[in-house]
């Protein structure tokens, strides 16, 4: 992965335009966000694909000028050329980045299959961190905690009397109770 070169924040719904891009047509305002033109050009090849990754943006014109408008997405978008861009949700669109940082968190925490976030760290409390940075650190804590719990821990043995063998014989109870059966197994599994 390369190193980030340049973080830019947007909100859901707001434009991204090329920043390398010199006609002066580009409009000034705050929801157009401009970004490196190598980014740009890979974002706006994406966009006129048919793949499943042109979901999230769209290509549009904004004043003469041509924008990449991002989708109802939220999260984080990084490109080839080191370039990170962050969409904050746009229900914390009135309010600074932080607390959309923070409202993007809270949803991330609430959902069914994303419990892995914890909210409890001093630095993703004060949203002093990128919200790559976030995920890849939450990641990292949760194959820690697995680790050190280990997977093993959640099996639970069960002795059965089975017509198959599974596992381990336990060689004592085999011939007790199967001193007449046979063609039966008592396993530890």
């Amino acid at each position: 992965m390369p190193e980030v070169k340049k973080q830019t924040t947007v909100f859901e719904f707001g434009y991204l335009v090329n920043g390398d891009d010199k006609s002066g047509k580009v409009p000034a305002s705050p929801q157009i966000k401009p970004i490196s033109g190598d980014a740009y050009n890979y974002l706006r090849k994406l966009c006129l694909c048919d793949d499943s990754e042109s979901r999230f943006m769209r290509l549009k014109q904004v004043d003469s000028c041509e924008v990449l408008q991002v989708k109802n997405y939220a999260g984080v978008i990084f490109t080839p050329d080191g370039t990170q861009i962050e969409v904050l949700p746009k229900v914390a669109k009135n309010s600074d980045d932080s607390a959309s940082r923070a409202s993007l968190l809270m949803m991330l925490k609430s959902l069914k299959q994303f419990r892995h976030l914890q909210t409890n760290n001093a630095n993703l409390a004060e949203n002093k961190i990128p919200l790559l940075e976030v995920f890849i650190s939450q990641f990292l804590a949760s194959v820690n905690t697995l680790i050190k719990r280990g997977l093993k821990s959640d099996y639970v043995l069960k002795e059965d009397n089975v017509a198959f063998l599974k596992g381990k014989l336990l060689v004592g109870k085999q011939v007790k109770h199967n001193f007449i059966n046979k063609h039966k197994f008592y396993v530890e599994y």
